[in-house]
C-alpha cells in the first residue's frame, strides 16, 4: 500500500518546495541625517528584542524569518496589516550613540514566487515584510554607517560590536524608532 503520492517529477522529497521563490530585497536603504521630530504621533505597539546589531548584520534574508521575539506575532501581524502601509517605505529613526540623529527610509521585502502549473497566472508577488525585516536593515544601515559615516554622524562612545536591538517601536505613519542599548 502506497501512502504517498511522491514521484520522480516533484524530485527528493527533502529539496522539494511547494512554491519556488525569490526574495527581492532592496539593499538600497536611504538615510540622511536630520534633526528627529519631537513627536512621532501615536505609539500603536512596542516589540521587544535582544539582538547583538553587528550579528543581525551578518544574516542572510532567508535567516531573518528565524528570529524571536516575546511577542504574540499574530497580534503582531495584525497590527502590520491595520496600521502600516507596507507596500511604502518605512521611516526609522536612529539616534543611539550618535551625535546627530538618521532617518533611515527602508523599503520592503518583495516575493517572487512561481505557481503551480493550474494557476491562471505563472508568478506571483506578494510584499512580506514585517519587523524582524524592519529590524535586519535597520542593522545593516547601522553597519554601513559605522563603515563609511561614522565622522559624518559623529559617534559617541561605542564601537558596533557594543550595540544591541532592545526594541522596535511603531508609530502611525510607516515610522518606527528604536531602542538601541549597549
Amino acid at each position: 500500500m502506497e501512502f504517498l503520492n511522491w514521484d520522480d517529477s516533484k524530485s527528493h522529497p527533502f529539496d522539494y518546495r511547494i512554491h519556488n521563490y525569490q526574495d527581492v530585497v532592496s539593499n538600497d536603504f536611504e538615510w540622511a541625517i536630520e534633526p528627529q521630530p519631537e513627536e512621532a504621533g501615536k505609539c500603536l505597539q512596542s516589540i521587544p528584542y535582544y539582538l547583538h546589531l553587528k550579528t543581525l548584520a551578518t544574516l542572510q534574508v532567508e535567516q531573518i524569518r528565524l528570529l524571536s521575539s516575546d511577542m504574540n506575532w499574530a497580534e503582531v501581524e495584525t497590527l502590520l496589516e491595520a496600521h502600516v502601509q507596507i507596500q511604502k517605505p518605512v521611516s526609522v529613526w536612529i539616534d543611539y550613540p550618535f551625535e546627530k540623529s538618521v532617518k533611515a527610509t527602508l523599503y520592503p521585502l518583495v516575493r517572487l514566487f512561481d505557481l503551480d502549473q493550474h494557476a491562471s497566472h505563472k508568478v506571483g508577488r506578494v510584499i512580506v515584510s514585517d519587523f524582524n525585516y524592519y529590524a535586519w536593515q535597520t542593522a545593516l544601515v547601522y553597519a554601513d554607517i559605522y563603515k563609511n559615516h561614522y565622522k559624518e554622524v559623529g559617534v559617541y562612545m561605542h564601537g558596533f560590536d557594543d550595540l544591541y536591538l532592545e526594541s522596535l517601536e511603531l508609530f502611525e505613519d510607516n515610522v518606527i524608532r528604536l531602542g538601541i542599548g549597549s
